[in-house]
């Protein structure tokens, strides 16, 4: 009995301290509702590392973690959200509402707009 007590206390340890095991189950759904609404897309982050709160520091390092493809980081939204972004709570509150979706955790908006191309479109005969 002895023997089994030992690893289980480990495990048991290490999960109750969130060393091992899913850190955070509702960030790892907010990737997977990302992935399924722009696969193949490159997500760009825009994030204030310097205003953000220590649970959104968490969230942040855990979205770079989850992400399939990572684009570009920047510290203030472009002028134009062409493609994929994922704005974090500081600067989501300052953009128009209709621009974008919030989605789980809360603050972080989700936005994809289409890229706009410099190239003409083919005309296919």
């Amino acid at each position: 009995m002895g023997l089994l007590a030992g690893p289980w206390f480990v495990v048991f340890s290490l999960n109750a301290m969130g060393l091992w095991g899913n850190f955070s189950g509702e960030v790892k759904a907010f990737t997977n509702q990302i992935a399924r609404e722009g696969p193949a897309c490159t997500v760009n982050f825009v994030v204030d590392e310097s205003q953000l709160s220590r649970r959104h520091k968490k969230e942040y390092l855990l979205l770079n973690f989850y992400l399939p493809s990572l684009g570009t980081y920047v510290d203030r939204p472009p002028p134009s959200l062409e493609g994929c972004w994922l704005i974090d709570p500081n600067w989501a509150g300052q953009l128009p509402p209709n621009l974008g979706k919030e989605l789980s955790p809360k603050g972080w908006r989700w936005v994809r707009s289409p890229v706009k191309s410099d190239r003409p479109t083919p005309i296919l005969n």
